[in-house]
């Protein structure tokens, strides 16, 4: 009589199975990696805005303390003292509704912007006293205002 050894191997059975169980496994590895991608690329921009409002807020508010004239007109603020000037161009995307700041040659953020006055002069040249910039990408706001001082307070009074 013969006898017929057997071979220990798979089945196609549990080979099936084995293969649909790593393709669901594969399939879910590949969903949580496109996620967590997409979260690391939201991070990136999120950061990316807080780095413009803080570099705006800091280049702001060291403008608006170290000039002593601020008029602004339809689209720019200008920071005047009698050694050197500097100006704030805006340009808006009314598409987007976005506001972009362009300090010199530097393009700073998209915004809204308000501003806020105590002085009037001509309706064309207003001057500034604060101005609130709110960032469309952080949902978060820096509000500026002028420091007077001594000095600037008796030269508008005419002393």
């Amino acid at each position: 009589m013969l006898l017929r050894k057997r071979i220990g191997a798979f089945t196609l059975a549990e080979t099936l199975v084995a293969l649909v169980l790593m393709l669901i496994i594969v399939g879910l590895a590949a969903s949580i990696l496109t996620i967590a991608s997409e979260n690391i690329q939201l991070i990136k921009e999120n950061e990316l805005g807080y780095q413009e409002m803080e570099q705006l807020e800091f280049l702001l508010t060291l403008d608006m303390n170290t000039y002593e004239t601020i008029r602004r007109t339809d689209s720019v603020i200008y920071f005047s003292n009698p050694i050197d000037s500097i100006q704030y161009r805006f340009k808006n995307n009314v598409i987007e509704n976005k506001t972009w700041i362009i300090r010199n040659n530097d393009t700073l953020a998209h915004l809204k912007l308000h501003f806020y006055t105590y002085h009037k002069a001509e309706e064309s040249n207003v001057a500034i006293d604060a101005i609130k910039i709110e960032s469309i990408l952080t949902n978060d706001f820096i509000f500026n205002y002028r420091k007077e001082d001594l000095k600037t307070k008796l030269l508008s009074n005419g002393f």
